[in-house]
């Protein structure tokens, strides 16, 4: 439970969070935000992949993502996010300055959906 997490006495010495295939687009963004609030100053590896986040997610989680001083990865393949999300995410992750691999999904706009 995210919103467990984030209250615990733990949280603040969080090093690695692999929170791939949880869906965030079903409520569990302001936990989410809310964890990586108490986990800014420690952690050091962040997994998102295919957590059906959208660029909206992402936009909120963007304010948060800046303050995770120490970050060193950031895993987001499998996430719907389009080339202008994408550019916003490496322009204002720039200031990171361990932030050393993100792997990027592909953008939703350079590719057509497969048919259902």
């Amino acid at each position: 439970d995210l919103a467990f997490l984030s209250q615990s006495f733990h949280a603040p010495a969080l090093k690695r969070l692999d929170l791939s295939g949880h869906d965030f687009s079903q409520g569990l963004l302001e936990p989410l935000r809310l964890l990586l609030e108490e986990t800014s100053a420690s952690l050091l590896h962040l997994d998102l992949m295919e957590c059906r986040m959208a660029d909206s997610h992402l936009d909120a989680l963007l304010p948060t993502l800046r303050r995770c001083s120490r970050l060193r990865f950031l895993g987001l393949y499998g996430n719907s996010l389009s080339t202008a999300a994408l550019k916003d995410l490496l322009q204002k992750t720039l200031e990171l300055p361990d932030l050393h691999l993100v792997v990027y999904p592909f953008p939703v706009d350079c590719y057509k959906p497969e048919p259902p």
